[in-house]
């Protein structure tokens, strides 16, 4: 990927975007690829059920949750509406609890020690 440029943009009431761009490949040839925020949801070319998604449509749309919803074609002629849900990251509060419980040291049960009488 060399360069994109934005073509269709939608905003959620939560000021989430999602964006329609046209991204230039190596050999100069341009497809589709829409985002969300930073992510890529879909690109042309992209494998999806065993098919290949050859058009992505500008129809799309992104609700408040930040799922969004899109049109594509496929290399078998069909067509289809796909809904991507966000995968939510961890929390930074869950993941330090999660490495606190990691680093914290393993209790050992100590053997006593016995003292022989000679």
């Amino acid at each position: 990927m060399k360069s994109w440029s934005g073509s269709v943009v939608v905003l959620n009431n939560r000021d989430q975007l999602a964006f329609l761009g046209a991204v230039e490949n190596e050999d100069g040839s341009l497809r589709r690829v829409l985002f969300a925020g930073d992510a890529i949801v879909a690109s042309e070319g992209d494998v999806f059920d065993g098919k290949t998604i050859t058009w992505i449509k500008q129809n799309f749309d992104i609700n408040d949750h930040g799922d969004v919803a899109f049109r594509v074609h496929f290399d078998d002629l069909s067509r289809a509406v796909i809904l991507a849900r966000p995968i939510p990251e961890p929390s930074s509060a869950v993941l330090a609890i999660l490495g606190v419980v990691f680093l914290l040291p393993a209790r050992s049960v100590q053997n006593p020690v016995r003292e022989c009488a000679t």
